[in-house]
């Protein structure tokens, strides 16, 4: 799911999308000390961005 241009083709059909956008949230989360993560739920996905806090 988080591999450059992968596309879930057989749960949706063909629609816009280049298959880029998870990659790149996921790059740029880890730039920033972070995690974005990937449960497989029954109903569907369930996308998990941790960031870490700045101290007041």
């Amino acid at each position: 799911m988080f591999d450059r241009f992968h596309r879930a083709e057989r749960v949706r059909p063909r629609g816009g999308g280049s298959g880029l956008g998870l990659p790149i949230a996921r790059g740029l989360a880890e730039r920033n000390d972070g995690r974005l993560d990937l449960a497989d739920l029954p109903g569907g996905a369930c996308f998990v961005l941790r960031l870490p806090t700045v101290p007041a």
